[in-house]
């Protein structure tokens, strides 16, 4: 490809058109990359600026990302010269409202800091990116800041030029940039050591409740052993007054230079791994951070005393089996090249999708790389397209049958291609997921851990994030299964459905969770009724008056197993202070109440045991007061309630 080519391609206007040379510079570049001597090269990244990186067009947008990073592996140093042409582009791109897009961008700068410039140098062009005023701008030059650090280490910037950014953004208006702000003052402190303390402590802005939340980050960042400040132990922050510029050059470029520098494709399918570029986790992607977060969203309702996941804690122990964390990042990773431009690219590509799973002679590797395919369709943005639905629903048998394939790779490609449209379909997906779920279950006794685990993992995926009263039953069908390994899960995926679904779709199955959870409170097996009495105590949560009938209707022996599961600050601590089994049961209440949930308002006088409540309640018990009185008169020798000495 000669070098006018090049620039016709980036200044077509067409999109097909340019999309199409887009990728056929792509393949030049990443093939014959030696072999290209174009003079024009300002020309072309002036038009990849203006036309490509700023389109409003997101996969136009991207590509342009891509043939930057190809063109920057090709220059090297010399790409120095044409970062000005850019750098406007790349900081609107920095709020772009696609994660791709903003992911990809910082992708690039890190990569043009190792290339052709410093870190130090790029940070000093991007300082209106702190002030900013689209707050993802704000939040993302944070991203970009941690992703530096963790890159090229601290050695490589004047930190303490750049923390009381960090510190006013703490207090952003937004929610977002004020989390991420908090997350990156973290990770600065976890490279860097005691020294942010004391900046923190000297910065004014801060209140003194902000200042004592972070100290209590770092704390627990220093009591996990997660400090990583073995390369800064003398050098710290460096001192505002160090202007020397050729000694940042050098402390930044040896940091840099440290790695030899092999730019990749970063395509609309296969999108920017943060575990790969130091990215630091955001909320609303699908990707998990190597390194957990230390603080996290509070759950729309209370949870139980144990953790929800306590029932699958065996499963990341077991060898062979598939953890939470592997699951979720094979959603984006390791996928191939999917481009799409129109909605008869969806059709056709579900179709020949479909054409693959569909055949049971076509070879294990063919189908689990088609199930790839469809997840790079999904990343790639296929799901925009109304006919992506209407092919998904012709692929349904395909799917459910590969869920019961005997390769144990299949079922897990098929497990996590399920996982992932669930999260991004929503409850678009429920038809699917409801033809889906008895496959599933089968997958659970399997005594192929990676097998059984696939199908756990993509059943508590479904339920978190596809919620519609008709898979309820499909659930709760399982509770009575001949199978102890379905009957324990099922009761942690109700759990997961009492925790997480509104209201309104659970009052219409208040009779069968109710038959369901008693009847798993009598299980034969152990660990199906300690996840039977989990799911008792969210049930009793939405709906005290059922609770109270199912605990009413308990045993002596098994309400002793219940009371664990009453929080403390109920007035049932009388109950565990008596060593009679018939104060297990409280008196009934003169009140006559009716139950707070459900468009069916039924008066009820039944028992309503305290633990429904989160205050103490203190009902006068008439047999103790007739006690009392007895006492006194023994003590006064009066006929009335007297004093005692």
């Amino acid at each position: 490809m000669d070098q006018d080519m090049a620039l016709d391609i980036v200044r077509e206007q067409d999109i097909r058109r340019r999309m199409e040379g887009g990728a056929s510079m792509v393949q030049y570049l990443s093939r014959d990359a030696e072999e290209m001597n174009w003079t024009n090269l300002d020309k072309i990244v002036d038009a990849l600026g203006t036309q490509w990186v700023s389109s409003s067009n997101f996969k136009v947008a991207l590509l342009g990302l891509d043939i930057l990073n190809l063109l920057l592996g090709c220059i090297q140093k010399e790409f120095h010269h044409y970062y000005h042409l850019i750098q406007v582009a790349l900081l609107d791109r920095l709020g772009d409202q696609k994660d791709q897009v903003r992911d990809a961008s910082i992708t690039l700068l890190t990569n043009i800091m190792q290339a052709s410039s410093t870190p130090q140098e790029i940070f000093e062009q991007l300082g209106g990116a702190f002030t900013h005023k689209v707050w993802r701008v704000r939040e993302s030059v944070c991203r970009l800041l941690v992703a530096t650090i963790n890159r090229f280490g601290s050695k490589s910037l004047y930190l303490s030029r750049l923390l009381p950014r960090v510190c006013k953004l703490i207090i952003d208006s937004n929610a977002q940039v004020r989390n991420t702000a908090e997350f990156t003052l973290s990770e600065i402190y976890r490279h860097v050591g005691e020294k942010v303390r004391q900046d923190v402590s000297k910065n004014e802005e801060l209140s003194s409740q902000k200042k004592n939340s972070l100290y209590d980050r770092f704390d627990q960042i220093r009591d996990a052993g997660e400090m990583n400040t073995g390369e800064n132990k003398d050098v710290m922050m460096r001192s505002s007054s160090m202007t020397s510029h050729d000694s940042c050059d050098d402390i930044s470029v040896n940091s840099a230079k440290s790695h030899n520098f092999i730019p990749r494709c970063t395509t609309t399918a296969t999108t920017v791994s943060r575990s790969n570029h130091h990215i630091p986790p955001r909320t609303a992607s699908v990707e998990v951070s190597s390194r957990p977060v230390t603080t996290a969203l509070p759950s729309r309702r209370t949870t139980t005393t144990r953790n929800v996941k306590s029932s699958i804690a065996g499963i990341r122990s077991n060898a062979g089996g598939l953890d939470d964390e592997s699951f979720q990042n094979d959603f984006t990773t390791n996928l191939p090249t999917v481009r799409i431009f129109s909605a008869r690219d969806v059709v056709d590509m579900m179709q020949s999708i479909n054409q693959v799973i569909a055949d049971d002679r076509k070879d294990w590797e063919i189908r689990t790389k088609s199930l790839k395919q469809l997840r790079a369709m999904i990343v790639a943005g296929g799901t925009e397209y109304d006919t992506f639905y209407q092919e998904l629903r012709a692929m349904e048998p395909a799917l459910t049958h590969n869920a019961k394939d005997l390769r144990s790779q299949v079922v897990r490609e098929t497990c996590v291609t399920v996982g992932l449209l669930s999260l991004t379909l929503k409850n678009q997906f429920e038809h699917c997921a409801r033809t889906l779920l008895p496959a599933l279950f089968t997958l659970i006794p399997n005594s192929a851990k990676i097998m059984s685990t696939s199908g756990i993992l993509a059943i508590r995926t479904i339920l978190k994030h596809t919620q519609h009263t008709r898979m309820i039953p499909l659930v709760l069908d399982h509770s009575s299964s001949k199978s102890t390994a379905i009957r324990k899960h099922t009761f942690c995926f109700l759990v997961i459905i009492l925790q997480n679904w509104s209201l309104n779709l659970l009052e219409k199955h208040i009779l069968a969770l109710k038959k369901s959870i008693t009847k798993g409170i009598s299980d034969a097996d152990a660990e199906s009724r300690e996840e039977s009495r989990n799911a008792w105590h969210g049930f009793s949560q939405l709906f005290p008056n059922e609770g109270d009938e199912i605990y009413n209707d308990l045993s002596s022996n098994q309400q002793k197993h219940m009371k664990e599961y009453i929080p403390a600050s109920s007035s049932s601590d009388s109950l565990k202070q008596s060593d009679n089994s018939k104060r297990t049961s409280i008196i009934p209440s003169k009140t006559v109440g009716t139950r707070r949930h459900g468009p069916s308002r039924v008066k009820s006088t039944t028992t309503m045991t305290s633990y429904a409540f989160n205050r103490s309640r203190s009902d006068v018990d008439s047999s103790s007061v007739l006690r009392s009185k007895a006492k006194a008169n023994s003590r006064s020798g009066y006929n009335t309630i007297g004093l005692c000495a």
